[in-house]
């Protein structure tokens, strides 16, 4: 059995993955998918139906697509000025007070609240730290600390979810 694995992320994206989106390192071009290509392609029906098995190169499926006119690079760049525009938009849900550090490109730290360089931390192990308080799912956590592979049961009815606009004309 395959799976194929969906992530779902709710803008604004974290000043950490918003900056490695911005240096092409997160949603990664031909290997990121936006809901939107998938929902086109998935509207097609049996005209996109095809053998596949792991082994399957992603870009013959890709290509496929292409020919019955869903196009990959329209529906990616489209979500590439979508991603930036609704950061922008909500670029006021983040302050300098939420946080202790900020960590940049070649691995300087200093203090959120006044700019001064930290020394004696490691930009890898505060990572790795936020990743993990941030962590949702795997909760509760095994004896060893490790995510126990469990899933969120208390999902929310669709109605109950603030809803973000998903059409780039929203975003002004």
């Amino acid at each position: 059995m395959y799976q194929l694995p969906l992530q779902f992320i709710p803008p604004p994206l974290l000043p950490f993955h918003y900056s490695l989106a911005c240096k092409g390192q997160h949603a990664q071009r031909d290997r990121f998918f936006p809901i939107e290509y998938l929902q086109a392609a998935f509207r097609l029906g049996d005209k996109v139906k095809m053998s596949v098995d792991e082994d399957t190169d992603m870009s013959k499926i890709v290509s496929s697509l292409s020919d019955l006119g869903v196009n990959y690079d329209t529906y990616y760049d489209s979500w590439i000025s979508k991603m930036h525009a609704m950061q922008k938009k909500y670029s006021g849900a983040f302050s300098n007070d939420e946080f202790r550090f900020k960590v940049f490109g070649g691995g300087t730290i200093t203090q959120c609240n006044d700019g001064a360089e930290v020394q004696g931390e490691d930009a890898q192990k505060l990572k790795q730290d936020d990743e993990r308080e941030l962590n949702s799912y795997g909760r509760p956590y095994g004896e060893d600390d490790s995510p126990s592979g469990t899933y969120y049961k208390y999902a929310k009815q669709p109605d109950e979810v603030a809803a973000f606009p998903l059409d780039a004309d929203a975003v002004q």
